[in-house]
This record gives structure tokens, sequence and C-alpha cells, in this order.
């Protein structure tokens, strides 16, 4: 369980540097994908823990 967070986190990690960077992404928010990925990482192990 730990790679798919760390997996989430890089590509979150990179969807906030293309945000930063200002890189056009057609019909995509990086910033808000970034910010899903990253909640998504806090949520996976507390589901996994029921």
């Amino acid at each position: 369980m730990a790679t798919v967070t760390l997996i989430l986190l890089i590509l979150a990690l990179a969807c906030f540097v293309l945000a930063a960077l200002n890189v056009a992404a057609p019909r995509l928010n990086l910033l808000a994908l970034g910010l899903a990925l990253w909640v998504l990482t806090e949520i996976i192990p507390k589901i996994s823990d029921m």
C-alpha cells in the first residue's frame, strides 16, 4: 500500500510543478488534480485500516 501512496504523491508533485510552470493542459486543471491526488493519498491508508 505504501508504494501506491508514494506513486500518487509523485504524480501530485508533478501536477503541482506543471501548474507552477503554467503548462497548458487542455480541459484539465492541474492544481485541482494535484490536490485530489494528495487527498487520495491520505484517504487510502485510512480506508485500508478499516
